[in-house]
């Protein structure tokens, strides 16, 4: 019923050719607060992207496995801009490959536009002062690449709707751009949580696992901070960069 009504508006309001990119927004009033989504779509799948989207967010939170959420109106937003418009992460660079514990970062990213010029964004990382010394990486996604990283780095499963909440927000949408400091470090997934870092031994005791069997709870990186902008276009790609987190030496 909700992607019938909401193509029927867009088919009457907007028509939504192939060459015109669309924002949209998606909002359910539940019993817990407010669960919101808003992306942008290019191209003749634009449409069905937006459809899907909001069908699919009312869906997973309706019929969730932890209790009823109060569902009690679905608020629907849609408008088009003339344009298949879109962009492309081409390169990013830091000023210097080596940072001390605590210090900032400042990302230099350039996108390319598919009918613009090139453009230029600034993301600043701050390291926290307990960020371990040794070899890191800067990762610069795209939302479904950041999305994937972020999951990757804490795969804990919801228990609770509240859980469920917390990781619909952890979903980056594909207008979005995204930064990361990655550290190696060992972690597990124990329940509805990742505890990372572990030294080995406790991480094997709290993920057993056969002989010979790769274990789905293991956890090898860890994301200490992150940045983010979100644009008015769908981006796409993904760049990492290697730098070195050393302490100054007096």
């Amino acid at each position: 019923l909700l992607a019938l009504t909401a193509d029927a508006a867009l088919r009457s309001v907007d028509q939504t050719p192939p060459d015109r990119t669309l924002h949209y927004g998606i909002r359910l009033q539940t019993a817990h607060g407010p669960i919101e989504w808003s992306d942008t779509a290019s191209g003749p799948r634009a449409r069905e992207i937006a459809l899907l989207s909001a069908v699919l967010l009312a869906t997973t939170v309706a019929d969730n496995e932890f209790g009823d959420p109060g569902l009690e109106g679905v608020e629907l937003d849609f408008r088009s801009v003339s344009g298949e418009r879109r962009l492309r992460i081409v390169e990013a660079a830091v000023p210097a490959r080596k940072v001390a514990p605590g210090g900032t970062i400042t990302v230099s990213i350039r996108l390319s536009g598919r009918r613009e010029g090139d453009v230029t964004r600034l993301l600043k990382l701050q390291l926290p002062k307990e960020t371990p010394e040794g070899k890191a990486v800067i990762v610069v996604a795209d939302g479904s690449n950041a999305t994937a990283i972020r999951t990757g780095m804490d795969p804990a499963e919801p228990r609770s709707f509240e859980d469920l909440r917390r990781f619909l927000r952890s979903i980056s949408p594909a207008s979005r751009i995204s930064a990361f400091v990655v550290v190696p470090s060992r972690g597990v997934v124990t329940g509805n949580r990742t505890l990372s870092p572990l030294p080995p031994s406790m991480a094997g005791l709290l993920a057993p696992r056969r002989s010979g069997e790769p274990s789905g709870g293991d956890v090898e990186g860890r994301i200490v901070c992150e940045s983010g902008e979100t644009l008015d276009l769908p981006v796409s790609g993904m760049v990492r960069i290697e730098i070195e987190v050393e302490k100054p030496r007096s």
